[in-house]
């Protein structure tokens, strides 16, 4: 008789493991990525814009697949600024893309002093 839901019919057991166990795993910590290494806000180039909040989560879905080169936060929600930094070394294709999505959604750069030690 085939395994339903990944459980052997005879033991009751996942993927049919005598006495309903499965390997054993142990935690591992996540070992540090060369493709993003964290990099401290204060080295970032940060580039502060007034967006509309519909586009905010079109902004953040397209950002993040550039992952490594920016980080993308909403510094004040109400006012609808957001803040993107821009990891050292990609400052000059992220400002190509950022000219780009500009012509999609409307991008108002604006003047922003970050408070409270971001």
């Amino acid at each position: 008789m085939p395994a339903l839901h990944g459980r052997d019919p005879r033991t009751g057991g996942p993927g049919g493991h005598p006495g309903g166990r499965g390997p054993v795993m142990r935690f591992q910590p996540p070992r540090p990525s060369p493709f993003s290494p964290e990099v401290p806000l204060s080295d970032a180039v940060c580039r502060y814009f007034r967006v509309k909040h519909r586009d905010m989560v079109y902004l953040k879905f397209i950002l993040e697949a550039y992952e490594g080169m920016n980080t993308m936060s909403t510094v004040d929600n109400v006012a609808g600024i957001i803040r993107i930094a821009i990891m050292p070394g990609f400052v000059a294709e992220m400002d190509e893309l950022l000219a780009e999505l500009g012509t999609r959604v409307t991008m108002e750069p604006v003047a922003w002093e970050d408070q409270g030690g971001e």
